[in-house]
This record gives structure tokens, C-alpha cells and sequence, in this order.
């Protein structure tokens, strides 16, 4: 049921399900484009934890449950509350991790996307 969560864990950190790929240290994942979007709409958004908060869950769930937003919350408080790079990945992982993220199915093939 987590393969999804793997492969994402995997492309964001170099981490495998055994330990750190080799190479993790020397191509690391940059996630501040994963914001690209929001920075587009209003600079200030991608500095916003809050509404970073609410962005990544609306572009991985495509909504932004209210519980999922105040565990997301509370991890970005705990880690200091600055939007980085890493809180970006930190915040991924999370929402990868979520029931909701897994049981999100992907579209068949020739089906119209929302």
C-alpha cells in the first residue's frame, strides 16, 4: 500500500527502504519549485507556512482536510516555522504518508482529469 510513499520518499531524500542511496548527498531533491505556482500568484504565499500548508495539500489531495492541515502545522511550528527546502520535503513526506494520499486513485487511462 505504501509503494507510492516510497518512490516519492526516494526521490525527495535518497532514502531507501535499507538505509541512503550513495548518492543522496550529492543530488539533492530542491523543492522550492514545487511552489512555483503559489510564488506566481502572490510572492508572499510561498513564504507563508500556512499557505504553504494549504497549497501542498490542495496539490497532492486536492483539498485541504482540516485535521491533515493542523498535523502539517504543528510539524512546520516544531521545526522551527520557516518555509526551506527541507520543511518543503518534510512536509511531502507527510502528506505522502497520509490515508487520504494513498487511497487517492489515479485516473485511468483515457479518463478526463478533474
Amino acid at each position: 500500500m505504501f509503494i507510492r510513499q516510497n518512490i516519492l520518499a526516494y526521490l525527495l531524500t535518497g532514502r531507501t527502504p535499507r538505509g541512503y542511496d550513495a548518492l543522496a548527498d550529492e543530488q539533492r531533491y530542491d523543492a522550492t519549485p514545487v511552489l512555483s505556482q503559489a510564488r506566481g500568484a502572490d510572492a508572499a504565499a510561498a513564504k507563508d507556512p500556512a499557505r504553504v500548508i494549504d497549497y501542498l495539500l490542495r496539490f497532492t489531495l486536492g483539498q485541504a482536510p482540516e485535521h491533515a492541515r493542523a498535523t502539517l502545522d504543528a510539524f512546520v511550528t516544531a521545526n522551527g516555522g520557516e518555509v526551506t527546502g527541507d520543511m518543503i520535503i518534510g512536509l511531502l513526506l507527510l502528506i505522502t504518508a497520509m490515508p487520504e494520499y494513498q487511497l487517492t486513485r489515479e485516473p485511468t487511462q483515457g479518463a478526463a482529469r478533474p
